[in-house]
């Protein structure tokens, strides 16, 4: 079986498909169509998104946009059309993220800040800051996947 984690990005492509109802070619990315695609006709693939992502892209698209809260429920209805889980974060997999995991991405980028700012290079301080605050989110895909592969499966 294989997984697919949701990005915050992918998870945004998703639910702007689903308020809008349609897709326009372009629309998604071609692997994310291919995905859900499988997903959704031989569910061969479990596509994974995360509560924490999930809360924050419902929140800023019902401050922008004029959606109800049943849209929510639309969400995570999804999991009748295809193979699609929300992980909700339970003990297991907090452990699993802050005793093993989670500073592996962060720690290099700050290294690598750290040796940007004696080197005084500006262009990639700014682009290391960039990649830091977002090394979260990518710590938190590569535990994911990690944990659906070998702690759910096997």
């Amino acid at each position: 079986m294989e997984h697919h984690c949701l990005s915050r990005n992918d998870y945004q492509l998703l639910i702007h498909q689903l308020i809008t109802e349609n897709r326009r070619e372009g629309d998604l990315e071609g692997c994310l169509t291919t995905v859900l695609e499988r997903a959704k006709n031989y569910w061969d693939i479990n596509v994974v998104g995360v509560n924490y992502f999930l809360s924050i892209i419902i929140e800023q698209v019902m401050k922008k946009s004029n959606i109800d809260k049943e849209f929510i429920a639309r969400v995570y209805n999804l999991k009748n059309e295809m193979y699609f889980t929300i992980d909700e974060l339970d003990h297991k997999f907090i452990n699993e993220l802050f005793i093993n995991n989670l500073p592996e991405a962060r720690n290099r980028y700050t290294v690598l800040l750290d040796e940007a700012r004696k080197s005084k290079n500006q262009k990639l301080i700014s682009e290391l800051e960039k990649l830091k605050s977002e090394s979260f989110e990518e710590d938190l895909i590569r535990i994911i996947e990690k944990y659906y592969e070998e702690e759910i499966y096997h």
